[in-house]
């Protein structure tokens, strides 16, 4: 999962794009790139994501981002609450 921002503007139909939500599956190599706004909230992408990638082909076992992991924290929260998923979590404690 990836972003290409630094676009110029780009319409299609009656909205203005200027940055692309790249998403591979790394094992079938398929990429899907979708047009989105720089400035997206966390909640249209996982949407976005719900509506175009799990729908699709399921939800993913794991996600590679090189975005820091509260990003990858918050989408994993938000895409949770999108699919209606209760998740707990649980501390475990090494010595």
């Amino acid at each position: 999962m990836d972003f290409i921002i630094g676009l110029l503007p780009s319409k299609r139909g009656d909205k203005v794009y200027n940055a692309i939500y790249v998403i591979v599956n790394r094992y079938t190599k398929m990429a899907l790139y979708l047009p989105i706004v720089k400035t997206i909230t966390i909640t249209e992408l996982t949407d976005l994501f719900f509506n175009k990638v799990v729908r699709r082909f399921r939800a993913p076992r794991g996600i590679i981002s090189n975005y820091s992991s509260i990003f990858t924290s918050k989408f994993w929260s938000e895409l949770y609450f999108t699919a209606k998923i209760k998740y707990r979590l649980s501390i475990a404690f090494y010595l």
